[in-house]
């Protein structure tokens, strides 16, 4: 463990598989960003790059929702590009944290 006066870093052994399994450790957070976890009912952004797939692997999880790419998408969803991220924030934060502030 890492203690400092405005934090604390933590690095110890369980099973991660769940989110819920890690939910105890983020009391108090407003928003959690995780990678992976991609078979969790969770809400999902994907980051897709055409060079390394064919098509974002979550298109059918209802849960999908955003995609930041590097390739213009034929979706229904809000789609940023890597070089958009303050759209994204501002998104995410429209999105996941109005009623908290």
């Amino acid at each position: 463990m890492v203690v400092a006066p405005t934090g604390i870093a933590m690095i110890k052994d369980g099973n991660t598989d769940s989110l819920a399994q890690l939910l105890p450790f983020f009391s108090g957070m407003d928003l959690v960003i995780t990678e992976g976890f991609k078979a969790e009912k969770m809400p999902k952004i994907e980051v897709f790059r055409a060079s390394v797939h064919r098509s974002p692997a979550c298109l059918d999880d209802a849960t999908l929702q955003a995609i930041v790419s590097d390739s213009k998408l034929d979706v229904t969803l809000p789609t940023f590009g890597f070089e958009q991220i303050d759209k994204l924030v501002d998104w995410i934060v429209g999105r996941f944290l109005t009623a908290v502030a």
